[in-house]
């Protein structure tokens, strides 16, 4: 059997963010399912949901913000008094935390068909 961290450990810590993840790394969690999306400056963002509106501070469509401005919103919706600021992360930033876990399952949320080619 294998226990996924589903968005990193989503019901104990901010989903798909860095500390999130490392959070889920930390006790003990090694595979990891999580989400992508492509910002409106063409980068790869790691989020679930098409807009922002559940998990930050923030309003409207993952695709447009650029990736500087997803950094910059609040992603601790679900745990306001997280000590440690939460912003929507990059692919990118998101590996490293993840390196040497047993497995991943990466989705590529729906997008236009121009998009998704470019992701």
């Amino acid at each position: 059997m294998i226990l996924f961290g589903h968005r990193g450990a989503k019901a104990e810590a901010p989903e798909n963010t860095v500390a999130g993840f490392a959070y889920a790394r930390g006790i003990g969690v090694d595979a990891f399912e999580f989400d992508l999306h492509l910002s409106a400056d063409d980068q790869i963002v790691v989020i679930h949901d098409p807009t922002v509106d559940r998990t930050t501070n923030g309003s409207g469509p993952v695709a447009s913000f650029t990736a500087a401005a997803l950094a910059a919103l609040g992603a601790r919706a679900a745990f306001p008094d997280w000590p440690e600021r939460c912003g929507v992360p990059l692919l990118t930033e998101v590996l490293p935390v993840l390196q040497g876990v047993a497995k991943l399952e990466i989705e590529i949320k729906t997008d236009t068909p121009e998009r998704l080619a470019r992701l």
